[in-house]
């Protein structure tokens, strides 16, 4: 989709306007178009939201980020937010804990999390983990930021890893059940928890 600034330097040049006139409208549709694209983000953290499940649980809260020209926003207001990263293409990542089936009494909690992923041109990416592995511990941009790696649980047993490609939303990969840091694949080596053989 072409920006106003392109549509009309193509109209110019449909209408056979001078060279000099086709030029000068050239730099400024370049300085229009700089001036659309957002700034590039430099920054992501968790601003702390209080909750009364923090004695037992993770304290979570909400997405800050701050872009390169000082400006900050708040990209969530739930407060379930933790794990916030950016990749060096701009993109940006946080895991929503699911906090929707917590008891108290046993400091459990049910539910699925999820991994959003906010691209750099805007598109907005949400991966919910499976009944079986709801549970995100840890993850991370990966095959030059074409693709999220996931290292995920279930209640009991061993952790498993998957890979989602950021486009389609697809699995790309998957490991259920352990398997030992030397036979990871890279992708996803760069979420284990099991480095005790490096």
């Amino acid at each position: 989709m072409l920006t106003p600034s392109e549509n009309a330097l193509r109209w110019l040049k449909k209408n056979r306007w001078g060279v000099g006139s086709a030029i000068m409208l050239t730099i400024l549709a370049g300085m229009c178009i700089a001036n659309d694209s957002r700034p590039a983000p430099r920054s992501v953290a968790v601003v702390p939201a209080p909750s009364k499940f923090d004695a037992f649980m993770v304290q979570t809260g909400n997405i800050k980020v701050t872009f390169v020209d000082g400006h900050a926003e708040m990209w969530t207001e739930n407060g379930n937010a933790i794990l916030p990263k950016i990749s060096y293409r701009g993109h940006i990542g946080w895991v929503e804990l699911d906090k929707s089936q917590i008891d108290i009494a046993t400091k459990n909690r049910a539910g699925q999390d999820k991994l959003v992923i906010r691209l750099n041109d805007g598109a907005r990416r949400e991966f919910v983990m499976t009944r079986d592995t709801p549970f995100i511990a840890n993850w991370s941009f990966a095959d030059d930021d074409t693709a999220v790696s996931v290292l995920v649980s279930g209640h009991h047993g061993p952790r498993s890893y998957v890979e989602y490609d950021l486009r389609s939303g697809r699995v790309k990969g998957e490991i259920a059940g352990y398997a030992s840091y030397e036979t990871l694949p890279t992708w996803a080596k760069q979420v284990s928890d099991d480095r005790s053989n490096q």
